[in-house]
């Protein structure tokens, strides 16, 4: 029986929700002692959010400062374009988020927003020597 069953059923089989919340903690604590896993979601925290708007916002600084170029295509990004804009500054993740990248703790790279989106969760092609 799955998670999220568990808690309908007995949820429907109690009313009083004090009960039914100390039910769930012993679910909770019987299933943490068998190492058996609660979320199937990844849990992203606030921390990690606030972290990435910082790092970003210190790249988008330094690419105005140092006229860094795309690190997708290569031309200049106009940082006082709206952020709707196609052609607007945005901080990418090398290693996306989709692959298994963090949040937070990578090394943000300049990008505009068109070449972020087509750049997608594409990995850099790496090429091997013949042998």
């Amino acid at each position: 029986m799955g998670f999220d069953s568990e808690i309908r059923e007995i949820r429907a089989a109690h009313n009083n929700h004090s009960v039914f919340l100390i039910i769930v903690q012993e679910i909770f604590a019987s299933r943490l002692r068998l190492g058996i896993g609660i979320m199937a979601k990844r849990n992203r925290d606030g921390y990690g959010n606030r972290a990435f708007r910082r790092q970003a916002a210190a790249l988008k600084r330094r690419t105005k400062r140092e006229d860094l170029p795309c690190a997708w295509c290569g031309n200049h990004i106009d940082t006082s374009l709206p952020a709707t804009d196609p052609m607007s500054f945005t901080a990418d993740h090398p290693d996306a988020l989709a692959n298994g990248g963090r949040l937070y703790g990578q090394e943000l790279e300049p990008m505009h927003r068109r070449c972020n989106s087509l750049k997608s969760d594409s990995q850099a092609t790496e090429i091997w020597p013949a042998s």
